[in-house]
């Protein structure tokens, strides 16, 4: 019988509420100030969080050097094990930062997806208006200027 243990059971809907509430509005936030950068695709949205992801894990090497020192610290006096859990605070600190700023990313890459998504036509749609030829696919030019000359 497997014992895994599902994450709905250890963290209370209310901080999960609590913390979507706050993700959301540092995306509003951000937002509202033009901080976020334009995604135009969805190769430059997987560049924003690639970027963001490499801060989460250099923050997430941080916490586990601040546990090494705390497990050093074990063996000294109560004063160094209390500065180790201190450091320890302060890289849970950065990383809940970092995980923030990737997650309001992640947020500005979702949405700016959809809105293209949602602001382009079906190609079906395209078809039926005579813009894309049936066969081809290819849009069809409404100005004979549009296309090219061939020469031979």
């Amino acid at each position: 019988m497997s014992k895994q243990i599902d994450i709905n059971d250890l963290i209370p809907s209310e901080i999960k509420d609590q913390t979507r509430r706050f993700l959301d509005s540092q995306y509003q936030g951000q937002l509202s100030t033009d901080m976020l950068p334009l995604v135009r695709n969805r190769h430059e949205g997987y560049g924003l969080l690639a970027e963001a992801y490499v801060g989460v894990n250099g923050a997430v090497d941080n916490i586990k050097a601040a546990m090494r020192d705390c497990l050093k610290a074990l063996a000294g006096d109560d004063s160094s094990f209390q500065g180790a859990a201190e450091n320890t605070f302060n890289a849970l600190l950065d990383s809940a930062i970092a995980i923030t700023g990737m997650t309001v990313q992640t947020l500005n890459v979702i949405y700016k997806i959809m809105e293209k998504r949602q602001n382009e036509p079906a190609p079906l749609v395209d078809m039926a208006e005579g813009k894309v030829d049936p066969d081809t696919g290819d849009p069809i030019s409404e100005d004979e200027d549009d296309i090219p000359d061939v020469e031979e």
